[in-house]
C-alpha cells in the first residue's frame, strides 16, 4: 500500500526520536538496499530485516523504511487492528457519476481509515504492556525514512507492520548486562543473507502462473516477497468470457479499475474527490466508496458485467481484494469475476498501488 510522502509527513509520525541508549542497531523495514537488477520490475520486499534480533534492555532498534509500513508492537493479547473501519453514524453522499446521476452506494455506510493504523499510537518506547506504533510512515525524498523504537524491559516482543499482514520480526530483549547480544557485524551478515534469499523469493513469484484458464493473478507473491503486478500482464478473450480476478498476494490488498486513466482523467479525478487520506488529526477521513461496495451492483455475488461503456466512459472500480479474514472491513474477497459481454481492448490498473500495476483484457 503506497501514499504521498507529503500526506505521510503531515501525520508527524516521521521524526526518530533522539534520545541517548546503550546501543543503537539498525534494521530495515521492507528493503535494506536498492533491488538488485535482477529483481523483476515493482518487487516490493513485505519485510523486517533482519527477521530476528537479540539484545539488551535500553538499547534501540533504527529502522530505515524506503517504501510505506508501520513499526508497531501490539499490546498483550490484542489484534491487528482492520485498516478501515465505518465511520459512526456516516453514510456516503453526493458522490454522482460521470453523467451526473448518483451512485448506488449513496446512504450506503460510510468507512474511513483507521487512526489505530495510520496513526501514531503510544510512544516509542515498548515494554509496558501496551500498544506503540509510529504509524504510517515514508520517505520524503531518496533518504529512507526513519523510526527508532526503545526497548526498555527484558522480554520477547513482535514488531509488526500493521498495513502488510505476515511483515513481522522478532525481537528478543535480554537484562542490560546480559551476554548474547547480536553484534552489530551479525546484524549486517544476517541482513544480507536474508536480502538474496527474499529476492530469490521474489523471482520465483514472477514465475507464479494461474491455476486455471481465463484468470489473472492479482499480484504475485513468495513469502512476503511481492510483486505489484498482474499476471499476465496481457490476457486474451472470446467475448461472454468470465474472467477471474485472484488476489495471490496475501501481504497486500489489491483492486482493479477501468476507465479513462491518466493525469487529470476521469479515474484520478474521482479518485482525488472520493479517496480522502487523512493529512493530520481533524482532517477529512474516507475510504473510497467503490472500494467497499464496487462502482456499481454485481450482476451476481463477486460477478460483474462489462462491456467498456458503463457510464458513457468505461468506468468500473472493483471492491478491495485480499486474503485476510476480517480484514478490512469485515472480510473481503480472494476473487473477482468480470464477464465481458462486448470486443475491445480494454485497459485496467490498481488503485491502491497506483498505474504502475496495470494490465490488459483483449475480448475478440
Amino acid at each position: 500500500m503506497r501514499r504521498t510522502a507529503a500526506a505521510i509527513a503531515a501525520l508527524g509520525v516521521l521524526a526518530v526520536p533522539a534520545s541517548a541508549s546503550a546501543h543503537k542497531y539498525t534494521a530495515y523495514s521492507g528493503e535494506a538496499k536498492t533491488p538488485p537488477k535482477s529483481a523483476p520490475p515493482t518487487t516490493e520486499l513485505n519485510v523486517f530485516q533482519p527477521a530476528k534480533l537479540k539484545i539488551r534492555s535500553g538499547d534501540k532498534v533504527q529502522y530505515l523504511n524506503r517504501a510505506f509500513h508501520t513499526v508497531s508492537v501490539l499490546a498483550k493479547g490484542a489484534s491487528r487492528p482492520p485498516i478501515a473501519v465505518p465511520a459512526p453514524g456516516a453514510t456516503y453522499s453526493g458522490i454522482t457519476d460521470p453523467q451526473g446521476n448518483p451512485f448506488f452506494f449513496n446512504g450506503q455506510q460510510k468507512f474511513q481509515y483507521n487512526p489505530a493504523v495510520f496513526g501514531p499510537v503510544g510512544s516509542a518506547t515498548v515494554g509496558d504492556g501496551k500498544t506503540h506504533s509510529s504509524g504510517a510512515f515514508a520517505p520524503n525524498g531518496p533518504q529512507p525514512a526513519q523510526y527508532t523504537l526503545k526497548f526498555a524491559k527484558p522480554g520477547k516482543y513482535t514488531v509488526l507492520c500493521l498495513l502488510h499482514p505476515g511483515m513481522k520480526q522478532k525481537v528478543t530483549v535480554l537484562k542490560a548486562k546480559a551476554k548474547g547480544a547480536d553484534t552489530d557485524s551479525k546484524v549486517r551478515a544476517r541482513v544480507a543473507r536474508e536480502s538474496t534469499a527474499h529476492y530469490k523469493d521474489a523471482a520465483k513469484a514472477a514465475k507464479l502462473t494461474p491455476s486455471a484458464p481465463a484468470t489473472v493473478s492479482v499480484g504475485a507473491e513468495v513469502k512476503n516477497a511481492t510483486l505489484l503486478t498482474y499476471l499476465p500482464q496481457t490476457l486474451t478473450v472470446p467475448k461472454g468470457t468470465t474472467v477471474s480476478f485472484q488476489n495471490l498476494a496475501p501481504s497486500e490488498v489489491h483492486n482493479f479499475v477501468f476507465g479513462p486513466s491518466g493525469a487529470g482523467q476521469y479515474v484520478q479525478q474521482f479518485q482525488a474527490a472520493t479517496d480522502l487520506f487523512p493529512s493530520g488529526p481533524g482532517a477529512p477521513n474516507q475510504v473510497s466508496p467503490p472500494f467497499v461496495y464496487a462502482s456499481e451492483p454485481p450482476t451476481a455475488a463477486g460477478t460483474w458485467t462489462y462491456s467498456g461503456n458503463e457510464y458513457g466512459n468505461g468506468f468500473f472500480w472493483s471492491p478491495l481484494m485480499d486474503t485476510q479474514p476480517g480484514d478490512p472491513p469485515n472480510g473481503l474477497p480472494g476473487t473477482e469475476k468480470i464477464t465481458f459481454d462486448t470486443p475491445g481492448t480494454f485497459t485496467y490498473f490498481c488503485a491502491i498501488h497506483g498505474p504502475e500495476m496495470h494490465g490488459t483484457v483483449i475480448v475478440q
